[in-house]
């Protein structure tokens, strides 16, 4: 159950994320900061194993 919950508050958070860009932009810029806010959450989410790894790895 905890599986699903967070998988739900990961895809609303994407989705609202999104919104809330498209909303504040104009519409001639959007596709450049949805791409902007894409590639940054990608990169936190693939680069965040590392010093959680590490974090767990110590102080566990």
């Amino acid at each position: 159950m905890a599986h699903f919950v967070s998988g739900a508050g990961a895809g609303l958070t994407l989705t609202a994320g999104m919104i809330v860009l498209t909303d504040i932009t104009t519409p001639s810029r959007s596709g450049r900061v949805m791409e902007i806010y894409q590639s940054v959450f990608l990169f936190a989410v693939s680069i965040g194993p590392i010093p959680g790894g590490y974090l767990a790895e110590e102080f566990a």
